[in-house]
C-alpha cells in the first residue's frame, strides 16, 4: 500500500477529495437528516454553554446523553471489557505476546494514520483472533469537526482497515468519547451501505490465565 494514496497522517482529512465527496454523495442521498450542528470549540463543557444546554446533541461529553444503541455496560459483574486504543504502535507485539500467554482476546480501536504507519501489526493483531474496530483517522474530538469532516474521518479509517484486512470493521470508539448526536445519525448512514457502526464498550467473558 501506498501512503500517497491516502490523506496526510494526524490531522483531519480534507473533504475535497473523490472519495469524500462521494461518501458525502451517499449521505445526502440515504434520506437521513443531519442537523447543522457548528462544531464546538477547544475548552470542553465551560467554553460551549449554548451547545451544553441543547439537548437535542445528546453531547455525551457534557452531560453522559447515551442513545438505545449504544454498547455502555456489561451484562453482568462476570463479563469486562478488554479494548485497547491509538495504535497500531511499536510496543504491539509486545502486547500480543503478552495476550497470547494469558490467554485473552481483546478489541483494538485502531487510528487509521497508525494503521497506514503499521499495516503488518494491523494484519496481526486480526490474524491473532483480536476484534479491530475504528478510531478514527486522526484522533481528533468529533464534536469539534464538522459534518464532512466526520464523514471524512469514518470514511478514510474503514477504507484503510479494509485495504489491510480485507474485512470492514463494524464497532467504533470516540477519540476521548467525545460525542454527539451527529454520529449517531451519520452511523444509520453506514447501516444502509455496508454495515453498522455502533460506539461501544465490549465486554467479553470473564477469564484466567
Amino acid at each position: 500500500m501506498s501512503p500517497s494514496n491516502y490523506p496526510p497522517l494526524d490531522r483531519p482529512p480534507p473533504t475535497d477529495s473523490p472519495e469524500v465527496q462521494q461518501w458525502i454523495k451517499e449521505v445526502q442521498e440515504s434520506g437521513v437528516e443531519i442537523p447543522g450542528f457548528s462544531p464546538t470549540v477547544a475548552g470542553g463543557c465551560p467554553a460551549n454553554p449554548d451547545a451544553v444546554a441543547d439537548s437535542s446533541r445528546c453531547w455525551w461529553t457534557c452531560g453522559g446523553c447515551t442513545r438505545e444503541s449504544d454498547v455502555t455496560t456489561c451484562p453482568d459483574k462476570l463479563n469486562w471489557g478488554l479494548t485497547y486504543d491509538d495504535g497500531p504502535a511499536p510496543y504491539t507485539p509486545d502486547l500480543l505476546n503478552y495476550l497470547d500467554q494469558v490467554n485473552l482476546k481483546a478489541t483494538f480501536f485502531v487510528v487509521g494514520s497508525r494503521v497506514i504507519s503499521y499495516p503488518a501489526l494491523l494484519q496481526q493483531e486480526y490474524l491473532k483472533g483480536h476484534q479491530i474496530a475504528v478510531h478514527t483517522w486522526s484522533h481528533y474530538s468529533l464534536t469539534t469537526l464538522s459534518t464532512e469532516e466526520i464523514i471524512a474521518e469514518f470514511g478514510w479509517s474503514k477504507k484503510v482497515i479494509k485495504d489491510v484486512l480485507g474485512v470492514t470493521p463494524t464497532v467504533m470508539r470516540p477519540p476521548f468519547g467525545d460525542i454527539e448526536s451527529v454520529f449517531f445519525l451519520l452511523a444509520r448512514w453506514v447501516d444502509r451501505t455496508d454495515g453498522q457502526l455502533h460506539s461501544a464498550t465490549v465486554c467479553v467473558p470473564s477469564a484466567r490465565p
